[in-house]
């Protein structure tokens, strides 16, 4: 039996380094455990297996990784909903906004000069 999505399905709420719910192995008819009593998913009634594959723990942390990578990012999303649009002001004297800076203003170079001293040796 060729179970190849399970290794990479995402985690279930039982799931942990050590043990998973459900068999993750991509092969289950080449595991040492198979349906060996009190360890296989198989045969266990609560279906977790207490014997994943030695990949299972670097896998684990891959998709917890990517589950906390989508929750951050709904995260972002609902609270850039959320946040007011900036408003700006006009000066009643200039009739320009305040946030903007003028176009007249000098762009200011980064060289700086100094004053070179003459002294003769």
């Amino acid at each position: 039996m060729n179970n190849s999505k399970a290794h990479h399905a995402p985690l279930h709420p039982k799931d942990t380094p050590t043990e998973t719910f459900g068999c993750r192995h991509s092969n289950p008819d080449n595991c040492s455990k198979a349906e060996m009593v009190d360890i296989c998913a198989f045969v266990r009634e609560d279906g977790m297996c207490l014997s994943p594959p030695k990949s299972w723990q670097k896998q684990f942390q891959r998709l917890q990784e990517n589950e906390d990578e989508k929750s951050k990012g709904q995260e972002k999303d609902t609270k850039k909903s959320k946040k007011k649009s900036p408003t700006t002001k006009k000066s009643k004297s200039t009739g320009r906004c305040k946030t903007r800076k003028s176009s007249k203003t000098k762009a200011v170079s980064g060289k700086k000069t100094r004053a070179r001293s003459s002294k003769k040796k």
